[in-house]
């Protein structure tokens, strides 16, 4: 699986390789995104997501959203009254410059199994994608 969806590039000035603590930092973004998530931290939502590449977000049970603006104005609807939510995590692969987790989200009533993708901007991993993970997200 290549961690490219529609309306994304190959990451940009070659591929970076992969590391440990490359690992360890994607792990605690990811961390921070469902800290942020279950207690409605904003600002901290905000800091996960990158602002150099094109982004997007696809809840369960509804479209995919594209675009800083309106992914982050997502967030804030579902942080005004968020669901409790934890994240079991499945795998974490890197792949063509970019890290995937997928984790099983526990919510009530229900779980699904999400993917979040993350890019290397300014030093930094952000997250560029959240939403339902494809059959070939193999665990690692």
């Amino acid at each position: 699986m290549v961690f490219l969806l529609p309306g994304m590039v190959a990451a940009p000035g070659g591929l970076r390789a992969q590391s440990a603590d490359d690992r360890a930092a994607v792990l605690a973004v990811n961390a921070e995104f469902y800290r942020a998530f279950r207690e409605s931290d904003m600002p901290a939502m905000e800091a996960v997501w990158g602002e150099v590449e094109p982004i997007a977000v696809q809840h369960p049970a509804t479209w995919r959203i594209d675009g800083r603006e309106k992914v982050l104005a997502s967030w804030a609807q579902i942080l005004a009254a968020p669901p409790a939510i934890t994240c079991e995590l499945e795998s974490v692969r890197y792949e063509a410059g970019r890290w995937g987790v997928v984790c099983i989200e526990h919510l009530n009533p229900g779980t699904v199994r999400m993917i979040n993708i993350f890019h290397s901007e300014n030093g930094a991993w952000k997250m560029i994608y959240h939403g339902p993970a494809p059959k070939s997200a193999v665990t690692s």
